[in-house]
């Protein structure tokens, strides 16, 4: 009887061998392999995800989307030039005292 988990835990043991006679630690590849199932899964979750929508429904979230884009990108403006005339305030106010 062929059984496909024994494929591939012997798959597995034959990997780690062949790494361990490179030189690599099996922790690093072991993470790597990890890393690269779960960028896998989430990529395909996503397309998953994505595939539901329809084109009227992906023209709303653009406007929506650019929306919010222009709001955010004027609260960061005013932010940073609050700041920034804060800090030439205060320079102003050392040099001439």
């Amino acid at each position: 009887m062929f059984n496909y988990c024994n494929v591939a835990v012997g798959s597995f043991l034959l990997t780690k061998y062949r790494a361990l006679r490179r030189g690599i630690r099996i922790n690093k590849f072991i993470t790597g392999a990890s890393y690269a199932a779960s960028t896998g899964s989430t990529f395909y979750c996503l397309k998953q995800l994505l595939d539901n929508f329809s084109s009227e429904q992906w023209e709303a979230i653009d406007v929506f989307g650019s929306l919010l884009l222009g709001v955010a990108s004027f609260l960061i403006s005013v932010y940073f030039t609050r700041r920034e005339d804060k800090r030439k305030e205060a320079a102003y106010t050392k040099d001439t005292k």
